[in-house]
């Protein structure tokens, strides 16, 4: 039988718990109950549990606090927090904690019925399953990942089941949808002589014990015993210490994201990653350059292949879902920007379902669908020589003091003529253009660099930089600071 310990401060709450569920059933026995944390605490140090479940808010001590106080004392449980309303920053410390859930009250009892046996699985699991390791272990083996600040308690603990956790380097791996595998995985793991892993739900967990080298072997070993499965597979970053596991098994998860992005395979992603771990290759940086010099000229097949160059990049380096969702933006606006006279009913239902996507694919394919809608409604043209002469002087020269007149004299014609032309054709005056393109400069810099809004502004040919803040703002909607802070750690 498992035991388990019920805190709550309220006598009703406490009884109901008790009658709620079949526990004796359930192969659990009812050890306990505690009015608050203290009382809690109190119990386990003369009758240690297996499972608590707990409410948050309590006279003397919180539930947060006695879980918190308990795991300094090196006691190891499953625990369900409980409050009477949903509240984030419970919700957060208990997950830090490495609560199995939060459940709002009145409890459901279907609801606990659930976790509860997903927990006696769990446990049922730790016991046969996991090399003999006792579930305090795999428990300690959780906190490691999830704890930021590692303290000496963890060194000492790992010690007393015979590890030493100083002198390695480490990797933090993460497998869902593997539950039909776990004897393969086992049989892989003991044969490389891997210690730190454990089970949760539809979740295999291990922290790698080796160098880069190692690890390679060990996915190459994977790839062929899993080479048949559907699953997906997190990797964080690579040979850290024992006091950075929590940051590898953080980058993990969002690999794991990643993955379900892109629609990547679990045999895939092993094959994207032995390629990473391969070459030493710094991840390149998305330009929008060649797409903008394209979009000028007005050539569709050229826009189409920088527009997928783009894409394929992007997936190369598996930037992020908000980063290459913002690159989606800029690319549907550049588009509709230069051919003004397109639908802007169809821009808008694009920017909405841009807003709403949640895989690479159909991001990419959105913006395929509107090019080509947009080459459909519209007769493109080629600019006439004169104007295609302007805009690479435009191109060439807009970091200068650059006029119409100057342009005019350069190419032999009048000024006004010029003047008119240009903006028949492109749909804005010479300044609107060059101040567009400008700022399209700026963004890139801004994205790309380290220089100041000052060294930025007169780089792209501004002789104030209040000019080019109320510019930058009037043509994108945001300052140049916003900007910056709103995109440039998205990569």
């Amino acid at each position: 039988m498992y035991t388990l310990l019920l805190v709550d401060d309220e006598y009703m709450i406490l009884n109901g718990l008790k009658k709620i569920i079949n526990w004796e059933n359930m192969g659990i026995e009812i050890s306990g109950t505690a009015k608050n944390g203290q009382e809690a605490l109190d119990f386990i140090r003369e009758h240690p549990v297996d499972i608590v479940i707990t409410d948050v808010t309590m006279p003397a001590m919180s539930g947060i606090e006695f879980v918190q106080q308990a795991q300094k004392e090196g006691y190891r449980f499953h625990f369900i927090i409980m409050s009477g309303y949903q509240e984030f920053s419970y919700v957060k410390e208990g997950l830090v904690l490495g609560a199995e859930n939060y459940l709002v009250k009145p409890v459901d009892k279907s609801e606990l019925l659930k976790n509860v046996e997903s927990i006696v699985e769990k446990i049922s699991m730790i016991e046969t399953s996991n090399s003999g390791q006792p579930q305090q272990f795999q428990t300690l083996i959780q906190e490691w990942l999830n704890l930021p600040n590692v303290t000496e308690n963890l060194v000492t603990e790992m010690a007393t089941y015979g590890y030493t956790i100083e002198n390695e380097r480490y990797t933090a791996l993460i497998f869902k949808g593997l539950e039909k595998h776990h004897g393969f995985l086992m049989d892989l793991v003991k044969k490389n002589k891997q210690p730190y892993f454990f089970f949760q739900e539809d979740i295999f967990m291990i922290v790698f014990r080796g160098l880069k080298y190692e690890l390679r072997d060990f996915l190459r070993q994977l790839r062929e015993l899993l080479k048949e499965a559907d699953f997906k597979l997190g990797l964080g970053k690579t040979e850290v210490p024992y006091t950075e596991v929590a940051h590898s098994y953080e980058q993990a998860q969002q690999v794991l994201t990643l993955c379900s992005f892109y629609e990547l395979s679990g045999v895939q992603q092993l094959k994207r990653l032995l390629a990473s771990l391969d070459e030493s290759e710094v991840p390149q940086e998305i330009s929008l350059d060649k797409l903008h010099h394209a979009l000028t000229l007005g050539k569709m097949t050229t826009i189409e292949a920088e527009v997928q160059a783009i894409f394929t990049l992007m997936y190369e380096q598996e930037m992020t879902p908000s980063y290459v969702t913002h690159i989606s933006f800029l690319i549907l606006a550049d588009i509709y920007r230069r051919f003004n006279q397109a639908d802007q009913v169809a821009y808008q239902e694009a920017l909405l379902e841009i807003s709403t996507i949640k895989t690479f694919q159909k991001l990419q394919k959105i913006i395929e669908t509107s090019i080509k809608q947009v080459e459909r409604e519209i007769d493109v043209k080629q600019f006439s020589p004169n104007i295609q002469h302007v805009l690479q002087i435009i191109m060439e020269r807009y970091r200068t003091d650059l006029t119409l007149k100057e342009v005019a004299e350069q190419l032999h014609l009048n000024a006004m003529y010029l003047g008119q032309l240009f903006k028949k054709e492109t749909k804005k005056s010479f300044s609107q253009y060059l101040n567009h393109y400008r700022i399209t400069k700026a963004k890139d810099l801004l994205l790309h660099s380290d220089y100041n809004i000052n060294e930025i502004s007169e780089k792209i040919g501004y002789t104030s930089t209040g000019y080019f803040y109320k510019n930058f703002k009037n043509v994108s909607g945001i300052s140049p600071r916003d900007y910056r802070q709103q995109f440039g750690n998205e990569e």
